[in-house]
């Protein structure tokens, strides 16, 4: 292997570059990537090729190719965020007959196929199997809109100082009581 200095950042990646760099951009594991790239005979000699395969310039290039291209812009973010708030998922419930025994009973699916066709499946925030069949978890919609909400600015933190030494006890013990002069 080239030293990085060697290299041009325009030339194109060898086969164990290019598969270094996919595995580098899934895992942001330098090792790891060289471990799978170049089949080193240890991960500390594979850590030492992860680290200079990460300093030549063509490599650098195509990693931060990659990650331009993925780089999601404000815009896209709060689209996505708006689909979440706004999801009406009632409509990819499937309600069908089904025979158990001698009893006709109505069972409610999820039509996953549909809501991927229908271009949101960015809502599913995952999938697992248990013994009743899939459990489909959602992301949080009210999540979604109260992030939307501090974007626009509707909800605000506010955060007040006193100076406690200039306060009389007096009012140190309603601060402390909550207001109230009772207590």
């Amino acid at each position: 292997m080239k030293k990085g200095q060697d290299i041009d950042p325009d030339q194109p990646l060898t086969l164990q570059e290019e598969t270094f760099v996919s595995v580098y951009v899934k895992t942001f594991n330098a090792t790891e990537a060289a471990m799978q790239a170049f089949n080193p005979r240890n991960r500390n000699v594979g850590r030492t090729i992860g680290s200079i395969a990460l300093a030549r310039p063509n490599v650098k290039k195509a990693v931060k190719a990659w990650i331009k291209e993925r780089k999601m812009e404000a815009d896209e973010n709060l689209t996505l965020l708006a689909d979440t708030a706004r999801a009406d998922l009632s409509q990819f419930v499937v309600t069908r007959e089904v025979k158990i025994g001698r009893k006709k009973v109505l069972v409610q699916e999820f039509d996953l196929a549909a809501l991927r066709d229908a271009g949101l499946g960015h809502l599913v925030k995952g999938i697992r199997q248990t013994k009743y069949g899939q459990q489909i978890e959602f992301h949080d919609a009210m999540k979604a809109r109260e992030l939307i909400g501090r974007h626009l600015g509707l909800f605000t933190d506010r955060v007040i100082t006193v100076d406690v030494s200039k306060l009389t006890d007096e009012q140190l013990e309603q601060i402390i009581n909550g207001g109230d002069k009772d207590k």
